[in-house]
């Protein structure tokens, strides 16, 4: 999971739901690995991951070069749709 995900990705691991020895522990993966291994009952049952999305690791801005280029296109294209 960590070369997939990373360490720092969080995920929820739900054991045993519905049942008497239900277990939600939430951590991010590095930490969840250590916590299953520490117990041997926390590596069987029926089990659920819930793995966070995935965040960009850059701003999503447009760079500054993007944005002067569109306000140059802007000035020359027309904005209404063409003729259908």
């Amino acid at each position: 999971m960590i070369s997939v995900f990373g360490a720092q990705r969080y995920v929820v691991l739900a054991r045993e739901l519905t049942k008497k020895w239900e277990s939600i522990y939430g951590a991010p993966v590095g930490e969840l690995l250590d916590w299953v291994q520490q117990n041997e009952y926390r590596q069987r049952g029926e089990m659920v991951l819930i793995v966070e999305g995935y965040q960009a690791l850059f701003d999503d801005a447009l760079p500054q070069i993007a944005l002067h280029t569109l306000a140059l296109l802007r000035q020359t294209l027309p904005l209404k749709p063409p003729p259908s």
